[in-house]
């Protein structure tokens, strides 16, 4: 039997066109099975501590912000169906004592600085919940979980990924096509997250994570970093200089 093939129907469906980048930045590559391999690893360079469970295998966020929000026009449908709960503690104090709290559950949840200049606040918390009535019980929860920090801490519940709602729009205009859907399923199926098991984070990246949340409060004239310090400041403070009435100045 012979193969069909149409152009246009291709050019819609190239998955090599539509990842090129991906495979040219080495990120991706095709494995002697066929399938796409996805090189990943635990990362070290990240500002958050995750605490709780490990998130489902379909809620698959390396291979959603790795391969879909950069390199297709696709929210993929488990980020439509992920509702976060969201704390912003106010100092990085408040950060330390919240990141404590998530210990003390099994909810799926990360604690960290927020260095994206598109998020207005130094410092997040995020609870992960796969429907919006999950969400609405966990924004109860968290808010009275915070609430013996401060009840002055804002919580509140949002959709999917905030690097999505930039590209896309709205949130709560989403939607899902046929086409997308098909062509998401072709590239979930395909694509093999390779050393993807969760294990939790060892204690040094937890260290180094915490490192740089102290640096990070430094930076934004953050003082309570000096409780972690020993009320010790990162750096030594410079000379300053006042005039004198005797200068004339």
């Amino acid at each position: 039997m012979n193969e069909t093939f149409n152009y246009f129907d291709t050019g819609q469906r190239s998955l090599i066109k539509l990842l090129e980048t991906a495979f040219k930045k080495g990120m991706l590559y095709i494995r002697n099975d066929k399938n796409i391999g996805m090189r990943t690893g635990y990362t070290w360079n990240t500002p958050w501590i995750h605490r709780g469970n490990p998130p489902t295998p379909e809620r698959n966020c390396i291979l959603f912000h790795g391969v879909f929000l950069h390199y297709t026009n696709i929210i993929p449908q488990k980020c439509q169906e992920c509702w976060k709960v969201v704390a912003r503690p106010r100092t990085v104090k408040e950060l330390f004592q919240i990141s404590n709290l998530q210990k003390t559950s099994v909810r799926s949840s990360k604690a960290g600085i927020e260095k994206r200049p598109s998020v207005n606040g130094n410092y997040g918390a995020y609870w992960y919940n796969d429907s919006i009535s999950e969400g609405e019980e966990c924004r109860q929860y968290v808010t009275e979980l915070v609430s013996h920090i401060s009840k002055d801490i804002p919580v509140f519940l949002k959709r999917g990924c905030t690097e999505f709602e930039h590209k896309y729009g709205p949130s709560n205009e989403w939607g899902v096509s046929v086409e997308n859907a098909d062509l998401e399923r072709l590239i979930t199926d395909l694509i093999i997250i390779e050393d993807a098991e969760f294990v939790g984070q060892p204690w040094y990246v937890k260290n180094h994570v915490k490192s740089l949340w102290i640096e990070f409060a430094h930076e934004r004239g953050d003082t309570t970093y000096l409780e972690f310090t020993d009320g010790k400041p990162l750096y030594p403070k410079y000379v300053t200089y006042e005039s004198r009435p005797e200068d004339g100045v």
